[in-house]
């Protein structure tokens, strides 16, 4: 299966980058790395991380990685990363802006 990330995830990779950049910009390169390793990592079982909610009929799934989390969808032939974001971070208004 294939991975494709969205723009809206590839944006908040890097805003992820940009803040450990701040403190370690070695760090940030290889952290962010490793979130991307993750995202193709999911072809490979993407029903390995449980069901998160249904939205617009897109059945959301979620993984997480180190205290950041992968917001996915298996649409065959392949698997959508929607969004990357920390689990601290208010992320129903993210997946759901309009309320």
């Amino acid at each position: 299966m294939r991975v494709r990330i969205s723009g809206a995830a590839t944006t908040e990779l890097e805003a992820i980058a940009a803040y450990i950049a701040r403190d370690n910009e070695v760090r940030a390169l290889s952290f962010s790395q490793e979130l991307i390793d993750r995202c193709f990592g999911l072809a490979e079982h993407p029903e390995r991380y449980p069901f998160f909610i249904e939205h617009r009929g897109v059945r959301m799934r979620r993984a997480s990685y180190r205290g950041y989390l992968i917001f996915y969808s298996i649409e065959p032939p392949e698997v959508r990363v929607h969004h990357i974001v920390h689990g601290a971070q208010d992320y129903t208004s993210l997946l759901f802006p309009e309320g």
